[in-house]
C-alpha cells in the first residue's frame, strides 16, 4: 500500500496567530519504502503572493489524493492545513485531513512519559538518517524509516494485548453458601423434598 509522507515547516507556533506553512514536502513510497513521486513546495508569507498554500490546494489535494498521510506530527498538519486551505468547502477538508497516520501519536502509546521528537524516537528505534539529509528532507527519511517498525511493533503490542483480552479458561467454582441458600436446604430437609 502507498503512503505519503508528509513534512512542513512553519513560521510560528499558532495559525491563529498568523503563522502558516512556509514548506512542504511530500513523498509517496510504495508498499517496499521506496520513493516513487515527490512535492516540494515553498509558499510566500505574504497573502497577496501567487505561491500560497490556499493556491496550491489542488496541487496538494491532487497529490494525495486518498493515499494515507503519515507525519511525525499530524496534529500541526491538521491545524495548519485547516488555516492555509480555509477557503475550501469543510466536507471535502474532513476527507481531505481524516486518512493521517501520527507517528507522535503512535510514539506517545508505544512510548509513555518518553521524548517524542524525531531524533529521540530515532535513537530509541535504532534508526541512522543520512547526515546528507537536512530539514524537511530529514524528517521525511526518518518517517519513511520509521513507519515499517510502527506497523511491527503495533502488530506486536496489538496481538499481546489480543491474548491479554481473550477469554481465560475459569475453574468451576462452587458460589458460596449464603444463609438465604441454607434456610432453603434447611426447609427440603424439614419437608423431606431433599
Amino acid at each position: 500500500m502507498d503512503h505519503i509522507v508528509l513534512a512542513i515547516k512553519t513560521t510560528g507556533d499558532t495559525p491563529s496567530k498568523g503563522h502558516q506553512i512556509s514548506e512542504l514536502l511530500a513523498i509517496r513510497i510504495n508498499s517496499s519504502s521506496k520513493e516513487t513521486s515527490r512535492l516540494a513546495l515553498q509558499f510566500a508569507n505574504n497573502p497577496t503572493a501567487e505561491m500560497t498554500l490556499s493556491a496550491s490546494y489542488s496541487t496538494v489535494r491532487d497529490f494525495i489524493a486518498d493515499t494515507p498521510v503519515v507525519t511525525h506530527d499530524g496534529y500541526n498538519w491538521k491545524r495548519f492545513a485547516r488555516a492555509g486551505f480555509s477557503s475550501q468547502p469543510n466536507d471535502l477538508m474532513k476527507k481531505f485531513l481524516s486518512n493521517t497516520i501520527d507517528v507522535s501519536e503512535w510514539s506517545k502509546r508505544v512510548y509513555p512519559n518518553q521524548r517524542k521528537d524525531i531524533d529521540s524516537l530515532c535513537k530509541r528505534l535504532k534508526i541512522a538518517v543520512a547526515p546528507s539529509h537536512v530539514g524537511l528532507d530529514r524528517e521525511v527519511e526518518a518517517v519513511t524509516k520509521i513507519l515499517p517498525l510502527m506497523n511491527r511493533l503495533s502488530a506486536v503490542s496489538g496481538k499481546k494485548k489480543a491474548d491479554q483480552l481473550a477469554p481465560q479458561p475459569v475453574a468451576e467454582q462452587k458460589r458460596p453458601e449464603t444463609f438465604f441458600t441454607r434456610l432453603l436446604k434447611a426447609g427440603k430437609v424439614l419437608r423431606g423434598i431433599q
